[in-house]
């Protein structure tokens, strides 16, 4: 099954989870899609200053994979910079968020697997 752009949701999330400024989304799949075990999978832009306030997941774990750019996630209350390359994995209780701190977009695969 091919997904081409353009043609799965695409939104601007302001306040996402409470974090400051926008975030564009891109669901990468629709939910036919997806395995029954994997809630989300899309592609976020943020803009420099912007992101995805702190939240927790309870009986999933969500990966973020950064694409472009750099900022700063917040990994149970640990600020940790990240960039291109870097991976995160949020699991069972645990909480997080994402920040552009960098002068250019950012660009995050994240993926949201039930446990």
């Amino acid at each position: 099954m091919v997904f081409k752009k353009g043609t799965t949701k695409e939104e601007v999330r302001v306040a996402m989870r409470q974090g400051p400024g926008e975030v564009h989304v891109r669901e990468l799949t629709d939910a036919a899609g997806r395995p029954a075990k994997c809630r989300v999978f899309s592609e976020f832009i943020i803009n420099p200053g912007c992101g995805i306030g702190e939240h927790p997941h309870v009986g999933e774990t969500e990966f973020y994979y950064i694409i472009a750019g750099s900022g700063v996630v917040c990994d149970n209350g640990t600020e940790v910079p990240v960039s291109a390359g870097d991976t995160m994995s949020t699991g069972n209780g645990s909480t997080h968020s994402i920040t552009n701190t960098g002068s250019e977009p950012m660009v995050v695969l994240g993926c949201v697997v039930l446990d």
